[in-house]
């Protein structure tokens, strides 16, 4: 049986951020100097939950364009020395992309092995939030200032609101559960709002 396909080219030659970072995982299938591609595999409970909202199911192949603002994370191989050819046909790679805008399937990180798992994080007051870039930047009770991303795989959580991404605002005091990847950037896979004080 035939395994399907997705595979995505940008217009003219150029490449564009994803528009979110959204979890895969998968077998290497092929290599070239510009993409990865992979079949992808339900290796995590996360990873599931993504295949199955966004209609994959395992075996898919995807192709990822890689560009410059790709993060490259490889096994005993320092940071600024990645390149794809450290990645082995047939092994199981990570990957953190999405489609751009444009329909291109794009790789912002890329790993040989898996990212640490999720962890409840610190609570603490937003500070800053862009809507357009999936970030904000959250202020712990100590002071410290954490940036976290978020895509639409994230569950926003309240005991007494309705919430949603739209109430993510300065001021507003949250929890999280996130994920840290090799490369130190925090994902969260959820956002729990703190009941409002009159």
């Amino acid at each position: 049986m035939a395994i399907p396909s997705l595979s995505f080219a940008a217009e003219g030659g150029k490449h564009h951020k994803p528009k979110h970072r959204i979890p895969f995982a998968g077998e290497l299938v092929e290599v070239t100097d510009t993409t990865l591609t992979i079949s992808l595999t339900a290796e995590r409970d996360l990873v599931q939950k993504v295949l199955e909202k966004r209609g994959y199911v395992e075996g898919d192949q995807i192709t990822f364009s890689i560009t410059d603002d790709t993060r490259l994370v490889a096994e005993d191989v320092e940071p600024d020395d990645v390149d794809l050819e450290d990645y082995e046909v047939g092994t199981t790679i990570f990957i953190a992309g999405g489609e751009s805008d444009e329909g291109e399937m794009v790789a912002r990180f890329v790993s040989d092995h898996a990212p640490k798992r999720h962890h409840r994080g610190p609570g603490g007051e937003i500070v800053e939030v862009d809507i357009d870039a999936n970030t904000l930047v959250l202020e712990t009770r100590s002071g410290n200032e954490i940036e976290v991303t978020y895509t639409d795989e994230t569950e926003f959580l309240s005991k007494t609101d309705e919430v949603s991404e739209s109430s993510l605002e300065e001021g507003i005091r949250i929890g999280l559960k996130f994920e840290e990847d090799e490369n130190g950037e925090k994902h969260a896979s959820v956002i729990f709002f703190a009941p409002h004080r009159e």
